[in-house]
């Protein structure tokens, strides 16, 4: 059965709600409230905190006492994410009527905090027919009466992504070298997910509030709908092991012109996210390396982190892997892979130590003084570890031009 879109449930619902007309929907969830002052109610999705099923549509209507207002506050929201949220969909009328003018609808992860207009207060929350099974918690909120604000102060508002956060600061230090990262260690990490079954399959890397970058043979051969990134996670699986966890739809996949789908030269893509990311300890964004484009990093190390297999034809790890490596220049590395490396690329070559499958697209960090910088994305190599084989990564000094005239944002301009 076709997944149908958002406007199209909702017009089913709202028909449902203006009567008893015949064959109009029965909703399996949801309720009719009378609140009062410094009294709240909590709405819940089906089943949570485990996931939500398929097919499922609740409506929930509130009301205050004049001269109140309603809060709605959803600190756990996890819901699926895509372009417009045209399959799973939780919409908000802030003015309590069921009219598609006044409304805001949400899908992916975060935070929801805003206040209805009046004292009413009207809600609706579907997901669509799949042929799998939902791997998203759902979400808890709390509705809550509150007396209205006055003149002249203004509602709480929810937080709003910070473009000045410190970029390439780690959230912990450690010693490390092939091993289990903390949680949260490298707030810049991202994963690129399946839309169908949640895990993940290729790394990406935060660099701005909407933008994220990985490998282009990750996500050249998949359309936006079907992938999605997520950030402050730990685990491979959506099981949500972090409270950080953010799971947002992919807007726009931007990959290089000059791509080879046979070298793996320009292996570098652009993600747009479909909603600006909200900067905190847990979720910030890894710096550019806009001064060090001249550097030789011979003989530097960097740090390689992903979700990859822990042996070549192995199984991918259930948790987020951290390992510090030798860096080699261009030069260098031709020694080992002759002409297959190109000037777009640099390497790594510890025996036994290495990114593997499934680490594809995620960062090659370097850290000078106290921050890190992003100086490569996975890119590929021949098996892993192997004794004499270093991996080999997009350089990415190579594209900072590129992604600043991509994202339209002056990445190095703004450095000191």
């Amino acid at each position: 059965m076709a997944v149908r879109t958002s406007i199209l449930w909702l017009a089913a619902i709202l028909v449902s709600v203006g009567g008893n007309q015949k064959g109009a929907p029965k909703f399996k969830c949801g309720g009719s409230l009378n609140l009062q002052v410094g009294k709240s109610y909590t709405i819940q999705s089906p089943n949570f905190p485990y996931p939500y099923p398929n097919g499922i549509y609740c409506v929930w209507t509130a009301t205050a006492p004049a001269n109140t207002k309603l809060r709605l506050t959803c600190e756990r929201f996890s819901v699926l994410p895509s372009v417009k949220c045209r399959v799973d969909d939780f919409w908000v009328f802030p003015s309590g009527t069921f009219t598609v003018k006044d409304s805001r609808h949400y899908c992916g992860s975060g935070i929801i905090d805003t206040v209805m207009k009046n004292n009413k207060f009207a809600a609706v929350f579907f997901s669509g027919y799949k042929n799998y099974a939902s791997y998203y918690a759902g979400f808890t909120c709390t509705l809550k009466v509150i007396v209205k604000f006055a003149i002249g102060t203004a509602p709480p508002q929810a937080a709003q992504p910070s473009s000045n956060v410190a970029c390439g600061v780690k959230s912990t230090s450690r010693i490390v070298g092939g091993q289990e990262a903390a949680k949260n260690e490298w707030p810049w990490q991202a994963g690129i997910r399946y839309t169908s079954i949640g895990n993940i399959f290729c790394g990406a890397v935060l660099i701005d509030k909407q933008w994220a970058v990985t490998a282009a043979h990750c996500v050249d051969r998949f359309q936006v709908n079907s992938m999605f990134v997520s950030l402050g996670d730990h685990k491979r699986v959506m099981d949500g092991s972090t409270s950080s966890r953010r799971i947002i739809a992919i807007a726009e996949k931007i990959i290089h012109e000059g791509y080879s789908r046979v070298s793996l030269d320009k292996d570098i893509a652009l993600l747009r996210l479909s909603k600006p990311v909200v900067f905190g300890a847990d979720i910030k964004p890894i710096c550019l390396p806009c001064h060090f484009t001249l550097t030789s990093l011979s003989g530097e190390k960097g740090m390689v982190t992903g979700w990859g297999t822990t042996s070549y034809r192995g199984e991918q790890s259930d948790v987020l892997k951290e390992v510090e490596l030798p860096i080699l220049t261009t030069s260098e590395c031709q020694k080992y892979l002759g002409k297959a490396v190109t000037e777009n690329m640099i390497c790594t070559l510890k025996p036994g130590h290495d990114s593997c499958t499934g680490d594809s697209g995620g960062p090659l960090s370097w850290a000078k003084d106290s921050h890190y910088y992003l100086v490569g994305l996975v890119s590929w190599g021949r098996g892993c570890g192997d004794e004499g084989s270093p991996g080999v990564y997009t350089k990415v000094t190579k594209y900072l031009s590129w992604i600043e005239r991509k994202t339209s944002i002056n990445f190095c301009s703004q450095t000191t």
